[in-house]
């Protein structure tokens, strides 16, 4: 998924590096998968999707920015 949407994101810096960065999220999720974690990155997550389903450009953007 996050391969996805760095793709579709048609952002010429982030979607050469998408297979960087879901070899880097396989690593992390690995590393980082506490119960506490996922918990509080879930709601996160499921607010990106939300805005990307439906195609809101500014929420999309801002709930990237609170996710990261």
């Amino acid at each position: 998924m996050h391969t996805a949407i760095c793709v579709a994101s048609n952002n010429v810096f982030i979607a050469p590096l998408a297979n960087l960065f879901r070899q880097y999220f396989q690593m992390s999720f690995s590393v980082s998968s506490s119960n506490f974690h996922h918990q509080h990155c879930l709601q996160e997550h499921r607010d990106v999707f939300e805005a990307i389903r439906e195609r809101d450009r500014e929420k999309a953007a801002e709930t990237v920015r609170i996710l990261l």
